[in-house]
């Protein structure tokens, strides 16, 4: 591969490849022959007949890019269609080091979110260049885009996918996707994280399907969430069963199960008030004193009376009741606003 400054002369260039993804914009793809992948800008918006797998010649001239080297394409014939090529098998943590550009890979793990994207919050590009002037609305691509984050154990990426999928097939699954490396840079040209492009849904395949009812899985006590066990943490969701202790309604609830507190993050609506006898399912992450669920989808079973404080004798024991409700006396020091509300400094 050419370097930046090699790249930035505009040398000419013809290349011939698979197509692997055409921007959401239409104005770049991405290219594959048989030693890597690079990305080509266009002059123009491409039509919606180009599609993955597809043989075509690039006729253009090398550039800088914003990241790494790329193509300024003014010339691109069609080939012929083919199959694509077998993709790398990678982890995130490979794909986090920064090595990858435009590279077709391919990744396992657990989705554990699935979100529409609109359209301005998906990147189409990194060399800098302008939109193309002569791109009409007809050419202006959907709105179908989606967002989902993979996980592979403490691992998390990013994976965006030019498709209609059902986020209730997805979340919690364990998949195999094929996708093109993207990198976020700062700039400066230096790496800040990856993300993965995904051209169509059915380069997702299920390897393990979600449950078909989420709360039908066991009931695990808080006071057990990421204790040893045999056979390890599978990295899926988990369910328990717990009193509210309060609730900011969109973000967060917190609950009570026996004498242990858990701090829950749920974007669902749907408001609680302490008492309330809810049962959650979550992805159980590591916090910063006691387990924590997140990307949680809640139920409430009944009402109830609101829970008690449970009293701090002694500072020692804070760590331990992380997330509950608690009282303890002391001596107010100071008084300060925050962005997450009132902080209170007590001795």
């Amino acid at each position: 591969m050419l370097s930046p400054e090699a790249a930035a002369q505009k040398r000419p260039v013809r290349l011939t490849g698979t197509l692997l993804l055409v921007t959401r914009q239409r104005d770049a793809l991405v290219l594959r022959d048989e030693t890597d992948g690079i990305y080509v800008e266009l002059n123009y918006a491409v039509g919606g007949t180009r599609r993955p797998g597809d043989r075509l010649e690039v006729s253009g001239v090398t550039g800088a890019g914003d990241f790494a080297p790329m193509v300024r394409a003014n010339r691109i014939t069609w080939v012929g269609a083919g199959p694509l090529p077998p993709p790398r098998p990678t982890t995130i943590a490979e794909l986090s080091a920064g090595g990858f550009d435009a590279a077709w890979v391919e990744l396992e793990g657990i989705v554990r979110s699935c979100n529409p994207s609109p359209l301005d919050q998906v990147p189409a590009a990194r060399a800098g260049g302008a939109a193309p002037a002569n791109r009409t609305e007809a050419e202006r691509p959907g709105p179908e885009s989606w967002t989902i984050t993979l996980a592979q154990g403490d691992d998390r990426m990013v994976v965006q996918i030019r498709d209609h999928v059902a986020p209730e097939q997805l979340i919690d699954a364990k998949v195999k996707l094929r996708g093109v490396v993207f990198n976020v840079h700062n700039a400066n040209r230096q790496f800040v994280r990856a993300n993965v492009q995904v051209a169509q849904a059915g380069m997702i395949t299920i390897v393990t399907p979600p449950p078909a009812d989420p709360f039908a899985l066991p009931l695990q006590p808080i006071d057990e969430i990421l204790r040893f066990t045999p056979t390890g943490f599978t990295g899926h969701r988990i369910r328990v069963r717990g009193i509210v202790t309060a609730q900011r309604q969109g973000r967060t609830l917190w609950l009570r199960d026996g004498n242990r507190g858990l701090r829950v993050a749920s974007d669902q609506d749907g408001a609680l008030v302490p008492g309330d006898v809810v049962e959650v399912v979550g992805f159980a992450d590591h916090g910063g004193y006691a387990p924590n669920l997140n990307g949680a989808i809640f139920r409430k079973v009944s009402a109830g009376s609101p829970p008690v404080p449970l009293v701090l004798l002694a500072t020692e024991e804070i760590s331990r009741q992380d997330s509950n409700l608690v009282q303890i006396e002391a001596k107010l020091d100071e008084v300060r606003e925050t962005a997450d509300g009132v902080l209170l400094a007590l001795s």
